[in-house]
């Protein structure tokens, strides 16, 4: 198991979802869509994950890097 960072992303029920990245210095850090360093963003643009609790999948949109998608 390696070292990376996380970005949390609100689902639209309400429950975070985990996009990890291995950009940067790795330091096992969280951070929130609204404020990761942009470095972070890049290295999870167009990465999908599934809600723990509703299982409606996300997408990191690259373009906007301030949006999620749901789906």
């Amino acid at each position: 198991m390696g070292c990376f960072d996380s970005v949390l992303v609100a689902c639209k029920c309400g429950a975070d979802v985990e996009f990890q990245s291995k950009a940067g210095d790795c330091g096992m850090r969280e951070f929130r869509l609204e404020t990761a360093p942009a470095r972070i963003l890049a290295d999870i643009a167009d990465q999908t994950a599934s809600c723990p609790e509703c299982d409606r999948t996300i997408r990191i949109v690259a373009r906007t890097f301030a949006l999620a998608q749901f789906s």
